[in-house]
Formats: structure tokens, sequence, C-alpha cells
């Protein structure tokens, strides 16, 4: 993965909302994770301040660049902004379920939301991030312009001349003259030939500055930067030339692959044993009952040491219980430990119950390694799985984010 930098903004020209009540990015990205869902999390670049310029930098992490949204095709785009506006009505929900809970918590955080949606540059700010919304400059607003004052009107001052000349300011000397007429030959005191040969000279004192744009021009034909119908015939570009750079961005794409599969090795081999045992039955039992965890005909725990967010996947008959539905095919994920890092324990446990005998099917139990900032390192981890009287116990150590480390396959 790669961290990309996707926009960049002026703090003086884009400041935070008058309005905005200073969520971080991470706290957000948390709630509409676990609120709303992961592509609502997603949507959001992480600001990344530059104090010393007065800029922010808009960061994501992926594999490819993400693409604005003019550069998009017709279709392409309509699919994007449906997309982005079906998120915004699941945000926008959301944060009126919140007001109407109440509470100076849930009220700042909801403010923070609808700001978050408040495109000030309308669609300029969204991007595509693999077909997904992706949105820089949120919660800012473009700094209010000041009127430029009002002028005071003097009667005092004396009257302009009726037979004065025009005093027209002109870019290209003798253009002024020009824009007044061959009306105006005879109005001054100068002959008209007197008139004519001042306007050859100011042609000739331009005459360099054509020649040079001309031999840019010119120059730029080579290089492929000017692409125009009529000079066609002069453009020394090659079909050559754009063989040669479709075959750079094919070797970019290999080696961007070969990098990412090489960092995946050398994590591998410099990952080393777990810095903690995976808890043992009884323990996870005791923090079960400690958690005053309720008991059902199918039950399956998770247990760790330490502060990283382990994720209890279950793949169900017709469905997925996780975090991020924690409720499917009759059960329920009813204990979910360091979600956050603020809120993340030393020894940490994992929940999902069916009250009643579960749907009949195969169940497939993983565990998923998730990212919320803390040091990456090998985890041990402990399965308990209990059906009716029998139990099972399983191990296994989760090594890099994002791995999905398969536990058991079971059939009911």
């Amino acid at each position: 993965m790669y961290s990309i930098r996707v926009a960049t903004t002026d703090d003086r020209e884009a400041p935070p909302a008058e309005d905005w009540p200073g969520l971080s990015w991470d706290r957000l990205c948390d709630v509409l994770r676990i609120e709303v869902s992961p592509e609502a999390a997603a949507l959001l670049a992480e600001p990344v301040a530059d104090p010393a310029r007065g800029l922010t930098h808009w960061h994501i992490v992926a594999l490819e660049d993400p693409q604005a949204l003019h550069a998009l095709s017709s279709a392409d785009r309509e699919k994007l902004l449906a997309r982005f506006q079906a998120l915004q009505g699941q945000i926008r929900a959301y944060a009126e379920r919140l007001t109407a809970a109440g509470g100076e918590s849930n009220l700042r955080l909801a403010q923070g939301l609808r700001a978050a949606l408040d495109l000030d540059a309308g669609v300029a700010q969204l991007w595509s991030r693999s077909g997904a919304p992706l949105l820089t400059g949120w919660g800012r607003r473009r700094a209010r312009e000041t009127a430029a004052p009002t002028g005071i009107i003097d009667d005092m001052r004396p009257a302009r001349r009726q037979d004065a000349a025009p005093r027209g300011k002109g870019f290209i000397p003798g253009l002024t003259w020009m824009r007044g007429g061959a009306e105006r030959l005879g109005q001054s005191g100068a002959s008209p030939q007197s008139r004519l040969a001042r306007l050859r000279l100011s042609w000739l004192m331009w005459l360099p500055f054509c020649l040079l744009v001309a031999a840019i021009f010119y120059r730029l034909l080579p290089a492929c930067a000017i692409d125009l119908p009529l000079a066609r015939r002069v453009n020394f570009c090659s079909v050559e030339s754009n063989a040669a750079l479709d075959e750079l961005l094919s070797r970019n794409v290999q080696l961007r692959d070969q990098l990412l599969d090489a960092e995946k090795r050398i994590a591998e081999l410099c990952a080393g044993p777990p810095t903690a045992p995976a808890p043992t039955t009884d323990e996870t039992r005791r923090r079960a009952e400690d958690a005053r965890l309720r008991q059902g005909k199918f039950e399956v725990t998770l247990a760790w040491e330490g502060r990283q967010d382990l994720d209890l996947y279950i793949y169900c008959p017709g469905g997925k219980l996780y975090h991020g539905a924690t409720a499917a095919c009759g059960g329920a994920l009813d204990h979910d430990a360091n979600r956050t890092p603020d809120a993340a324990e030393d020894h940490p446990l994992e929940h999902a119950i069916w009250e009643q005998d579960p749907p009949t099917g195969v169940y497939r139990i993983a565990v998923n390694y998730y990212d919320h900032g803390q040091p990456v390192r090998p985890v041990a981890f402990t399965v308990v799985v209990k059906s009716s009287a029998e139990e099972k116990t399983y191990n296994g150590v989760a090594r890099a984010y994002g791995q999905e480390v398969e536990v058991v396959q079971l059939t009911r």
C-alpha cells in the first residue's frame, strides 16, 4: 500500500469552517465505520497539516492514484455521484438520529458530520478511488473576500476637457491609438503621415516578441506538447514514442507489484514470534465470566493480549457476522473490544452468540488484523467455539494488517 497525496489546500484560502467542531479524522472514520459502513469511513481523505507553509495535504492509502471527477467518463461520473449521494443520505440520517438523541457529544458529532458533507467547492472536491467516492477539503470553507471600499465622489474636481484625447491604457504600443479609429487622424496636431509612421514603428517593436513565440511553438511540437490539426505535418511525434510511453507505464505497474510483494515478504521475515502468548482456554472463560456475557446454543469467543485490534469474522449461511454487521443469521456480536485506540484494553475479548439453534449450513470462522494506528507486531490469539455441551479451542497468529486468518470451518 502507498500513501498518496490526492490534493493540497491553502489554509488561508480554505480555513476550517466557522461551525467546525474540531473533531479529528480518526474519530470521524471510526464512528462512520462502526455506525454507518466501511465505505462511509473511506469517504474522507486524511488531512496532513503543513504549518510551515500554511498548507493542508489530503492523503489516502491505496495501490493506485485516484481520478478526479472531471476525468471520468459520463457513465462512471453518474455512477460515482449516485454512490456519493447514497452515502450522503446514510450519514445525514445518522446525524439526524444523533441530534434526536441529544447530549453535547452527540450534537457535536452530528454538527461535524454535516459540516464534512457540506461541499464548499461543489463536486470539485469529489474523487474516484477505484470506483468508490473520496472527499478532499472536507470541513473547510473558502475565506470570504473583503468587498472593495466604496469610493467617494468629489464634485469639486475640475471637469475634463471635452477636446482632450482619450488616455486608454494599451498593452501593445500603438494599440491605444488604433482603437480610436481613422476618424481621430484629423483631430490631433500630428499629420496623418506621422501617425502612420508611429503605427509602423510600434509593430516593429513587437516583431522580436512574435518571433520568440513562434520559436517556442516550433520547439514544443517535437516534444508532443502541442497538437494542432493544421500543424500535424510538422509534428515530429511518432507512434514509436507513444509505444515507448505505454511500455514505461506498464513497467511501472509491474515494479509497483514487485515492490508490494517484497514488502510483504520482508514483513513476514522480520515479524518474528509474538511478543505475548495466546490466552489459555481457562483465561478466555474467565474473561467471558468477568464481562458477564450471555450464554446460548452456539458461541464463539476470541481472546488475545495487547492493545492491537483483532476482529472476529463469522461467515454463516446467507450472511456475515462482524463489527460492520453485528446481527446476522440469527446471531449477534455482543462484545467488540479495542475498536478505537482511546478505548483499547490490554486483555481484550470478542464474543458472538446464537441464543437459539443457529441455521444449518457451513460456518467459517476467521480473525482479521485491523490497523487503527498501533505498532504492527504478530498477535497470538485463542478462539473458543462452544456448541451446546461441546467446546473446542483453536489457536493462531495474526501477523500483518488486513490479514484474515482462517481459524476453522464447521458444518452444523
